[in-house]
């Protein structure tokens, strides 16, 4: 019944009830599960088309850096993405040479119904974090991606390794002999403790 995402949207209920083992309750439940992923946020949406060097976090920095829709996304240029941290030449041209294919994907999805969520209708009340980027390292009371999560929703950036663009380390043990931790203090980056970060989004 699959041969490529497109046929997801294409399925009707007697489709799957034709399944065996696929029941009226099974088959309603994977209808419904598939009309809700129609509402999808757009870097979420990017991230799962494949494109060459498109993971989620270089996404994320395409959009926050204005280019909120699909729209806008479609439009791209790889001397736009050139000038966002973390693309260099070769990374710009790969990634827009691959978007390049996946615009009859993208078309074909947005004509079955399929509607990415501009990431300004997204930002909706304040963002406590507001742009500011943060790594996380050591023991956290928490999962680091629930602390993630949390950074990204409230409009800071979760980096994976700290650089000179970095405005906090988050570190429970001060006395961390870590990379990340050494790295955050040859360049006079603020180390907060989780405690102190969850001040900060309550804040």
């Amino acid at each position: 019944l699959i041969r490529g995402i497109p046929d997801l949207y294409k399925l009707n209920k007697d489709d799957l009830m034709n399944l065996e083992k696929v029941k009226d309750k099974l088959a309603s439940k994977l209808i419904l599960s598939i009309e809700n992923s129609k509402n999808i946020g757009i870097v979420t949406f990017l991230s799962a088309l494949g494109i060459s060097g498109g993971a989620e976090n270089k996404n994320e920095k395409i959009v926050r850096s204005g280019f909120f829709s699909i729209e806008d996304i479609i439009s791209l240029k790889a001397d736009d993405l050139i000038k966002i941290e973390g693309f260099a030449e070769r990374s710009s041209s790969d990634y827009i040479s691959s978007l390049n294919t996946k615009k009859e994907l993208i078309s074909e999805l947005i004509s079955l119904g399929v509607k990415p969520k501009p990431y300004s209708s997204l930002l909706v009340g304040v963002k406590k974090l507001n742009g500011q980027k943060f790594c996380i390292t050591g023991t956290l009371k928490r999962k680091r991606s629930e602390i993630e999560k949390d950074i990204k929703e409230n409009g800071g950036e979760a980096l994976k390794s700290v650089n000179k663009n970095t405005d906090f380390l988050v570190c429970n043990d001060l006395s961390s002999s870590s990379s990340k931790m050494k790295k955050a203090k040859e360049l006079s980056i603020k180390i907060i403790t989780e405690k102190e970060l969850e001040n900060l989004l309550s804040g």
